[in-house]
């Protein structure tokens, strides 16, 4: 589990808003709010969560529990009511502690059909060992970005394929499968689960002038927690390279706008330059650099 506030926000490559701050603690909006009003309270130097505060970080708690209160007071004031939550064990997606000061009601990133289903699906695979990672607009949407998906894209280490296609079978039915068009991936099945269209693809693939570019299974996805599961991400800078590749103008500026904030990780671009690629899309990958 990465830890998000000392990688990201306290080490500057995120830009965040910043509400109150004191020496040894921050608190600021948070980059991908779930609820109308959402502060984030983080301390300034690493702590794992709650339960690995030390006996002698007492001083720290307090100053921490100041903002929190300046926080929740605000909220009371401008929503008249407010919670304060800190997440542990498997609830809790970035190693670093941090206090939710939330006011309002919970804003699903992803339409209740797929927000019932993504949880089941993810509960199911991850029981099974199968690694996978979530694709497409659901990915988008998870990340904050202002996607708007009508089913689940499931990308799994052509390894598991098998794995993964008789545990998606026993969640719901297989589905004919539709035109490939465009796409030269090994595996690509679909399913209806709970309503939701879930497409599976192992050893995905683009077709351009170039030749065939293979998607390979990402190393090590950041995984984020959603309805009580983990549900590992492809990184973003992947499906940016995907959406130009399959001429999807669109999605692949709403990534850069994205960007434009919260710049792309430099290494996510070296496999992608160093293959085959239109011009074109290496051209655009550049622009990025």
């Amino acid at each position: 589990m990465s830890d998000f506030y000392c990688d990201e926000v306290l080490s500057g490559k995120t830009p965040v808003e910043r509400v109150f701050e004191t020496e040894n603690a921050l608190a600021f909006h948070h980059t991908r709010p779930s609820y109308p009003s959402h502060v984030v309270v983080i301390p300034k130097r690493h702590v794992d969560s709650l339960t690995a505060l030390a006996p002698d970080d007492g001083a720290l708690l307090l100053e921490m529990m100041d903002l929190i209160k300046k926080a929740a007071a605000r909220a009371v004031e401008q929503f008249g009511a407010c919670r304060v939550i800190t997440n542990l064990g498997a609830y809790q997606d970035s190693r670093h502690l941090h206090w939710h000061v939330i006011s309002g009601a919970k804003q699903s990133p992803v339409p209740l059909a797929i927000a019932r289903a993504l949880p089941k699906i993810a509960a199911a695979l991850n029981a099974r060992g199968v690694r996978w990672a979530l694709g497409a607009s659901s990915m988008l949407a998870l990340r904050g970005l202002r996607a708007t998906p009508n089913d689940i894209d499931l990308i799994v280490d052509e390894r598991d394929a098998a794995l993964a296609a008789d545990t998606l079978r026993a969640a719901g039915a297989q589905s004919p499968p539709g035109p490939s068009a465009g796409f030269g991936t090994r595996v690509f099945l679909e399913y209806d689960i709970d309503g939701v269209g879930v497409d599976l693809m192992a050893g995905f693939a683009v077709r351009t002038e170039a030749g065939d570019v293979a998607y390979p299974f990402p190393e090590s996805p950041e995984t984020v927690a959603f309805g009580g599961q983990a549900v590992p991400l492809c990184p973003l800078e992947d499906w940016y390279v995907l959406y130009l590749l399959m001429n999807r103008p669109q999605k692949a500026r709403l990534i850069e706008t994205h960007f434009s904030a919260h710049p792309a990780r430099a290494a996510a671009w070296d496999r992608w330059l160093s293959g085959n690629l239109p011009e074109a899309v290496r051209a655009q990958i550049w622009s990025q650099i």
